[in-house]
């Protein structure tokens, strides 16, 4: 019975069939009865299916959907409840599906990271703020709990299966793109008339969470571009999507990933004539892109403070400066994870981190030079593991993860642990298992034995 039911949930049409439903989800304004239905879809995969990938995508359309509720803590912390029976499920998976415990290159510097959070702000802090329950979730989500969830979803992902787990993974966040994307037209279509009065990027509540959802998505249209060509348009159609979300961040940064995933295109492309017409495309797309500059301002106008793009950043500027001074203040240790002293600078929605809106002075004004130390070394490791693999599939999962960190420079990104952090653990867990698999003897996938032949 567990066999016929992990077929069924692995297969194409669950994962279409729970595509419609989110969709359902955000044409009914229905989000809170959407978070009961998926949580339930989850629970049943995790206690009666052996593998775990099948719950990736309901739980990251899930994400995408409930995005939706900006600022909606008052609602959620009502629902605290839900959280049991889930909790529940999930120590009833990884009991009873239990697997060997494994780690790889990353793991030590996951446990420096942790560390760095946890003594961020010691010496400076006050004890108040660091026990808070919207600081603990923070220290302890983006350390402890990404050293759990690591040693948790490798364990698992180690297991050999029937199919490519890079590939599924790949497949499904190609669907969780498209549906951001849908969510981000669906905004569109809801408020049409005042587009068309206006011409402008609409102020959706949530931009910078979709933006950084295509972000995650944008590169593997372009893998798939390897065998059909017409997946090219399906990468500019998440990137147009970004620039209607009135994302400045997302603008900016997706441009570049945009940039990187052509490059990466004419890279890994084998023929001399698709790979310099790739070449060609990217040319015309920098020309075009310089041509539409202008347009594109005037389409962000009104996220412009008196015509200037840029202005302060939202604020960014401000808090590098005290982030410095954070750190002249307490060296060692920065000012931790949960200071509230920079809320007359940015003043966050209840549920939400004082954030800095950008990774490397977060890191400097939370926690010192141990912190910038910490992830010094975690991002090396990082970089060592991204770069171990040449071959297409693992290389558009790097590429993802590097979109993703040039994304937290300008936003929150990595330092939110569900579910972007969370979503980067999970990325370089594949990769790790992917740069160990040819020591296994486990078969090697089509690609692979072609350029290995070649």
């Amino acid at each position: 019975m567990r066999a016929a039911f992990e077929k069924q949930v692995l297969g194409r049409n669950f994962l279409y069939g729970i595509f419609l439903l989110a969709v359902m989800v955000v044409v009914l304004d229905a989000q809170v009865v959407g978070l009961f239905v998926f949580a339930g879809i989850l629970m049943l995969i995790l206690i009666f299916s052996e593998d775990i990938m099948p719950t990736l995508l309901p739980f990251l359309l899930a994400c995408v959907f409930l995005s939706t509720m900006y600022d909606s803590y008052h609602i959620f912390i009502r629902l605290w409840w839900l959280a049991l029976p889930f909790a529940g499920a999930v120590i009833y998976h990884f009991v009873r599906y239990r697997k060997k415990i494994t780690v790889g290159r990353i793991f030590p510097s996951l446990l420096l990271v942790s560390a760095a959070l946890v003594l961020g702000g010691v010496g400076m802090i006050p004890a108040r703020q660091y026990f808070s329950p919207i600081s603990l979730y923070y220290t302890l989500g983006l350390g402890l709990g990404m050293v759990l969830i690591y040693l948790l979803m490798r364990s698992q992902y180690a297991v050999p299966r029937e199919y490519d787990v890079l590939e599924y993974f790949v497949y499904v966040m190609y669907l969780m793109g498209f549906f951001a994307a849908f969510v981000v037209l669906y905004k569109y279509a809801e408020k049409m008339e005042l587009f068309l009065e206006t011409l402008e990027a609409l102020e959706l509540p949530s931009r910078n969470n979709y933006a950084t959802f295509l972000m995650f998505a944008m590169p593997f249209p372009f893998y798939h571009a390897i065998r059909r060509k017409h997946h090219v348009f399906a990468g500019l159609f998440l990137y147009g999507c970004i620039v209607l979300t009135g994302s400045r961040g997302g603008l900016l940064c997706g441009a570049l990933e945009l940039f990187l995933c052509f490059v990466y295109l004419a890279y890994v492309e084998t023929d001399k004539e698709e790979k310099a017409f790739n070449i060609g495309m990217l040319c015309g797309l920098v020309v075009l892109a310089v041509m539409a500059y202008p347009m594109v301002i005037e389409f962000y106008r009104s996220r412009c403070d008196d015509g200037d793009f840029f202005n302060d950043l939202g604020g960014r500027i401000p808090m590098a400066k005290r982030a410095l001074s954070y750190l002249r203040e307490n060296l060692p240790f920065g000012s931790g994870i949960g200071y509230l002293g920079n809320t007359d600078i940015y003043d966050p929605k209840t549920g939400a981190l004082c954030w800095y809106h950008s990774l490397p002075f977060q890191i400097v004004g939370s926690m010192g030079l141990f912190g910038v130390f910490a992830y010094s070394y975690h991002y090396y490791r990082r970089l060592q593991i991204m770069l171990a693999s040449r071959l297409p599939l693992p290389l558009s999962i790097s590429l993802s993860c590097l979109g993703i960190f040039i994304m937290s420079c300008f936003n929150p990104g990595e330092f939110c642990p569900v579910p972007y952090e969370m979503l980067i653990i999970i990325s370089f867990v594949l990769l790790e298992l992917n740069a160990e698999r040819p020591f296994t003897g486990e078969v090697l996938r089509p690609e692979e034995k072609k350029v290995k032949k070649e």
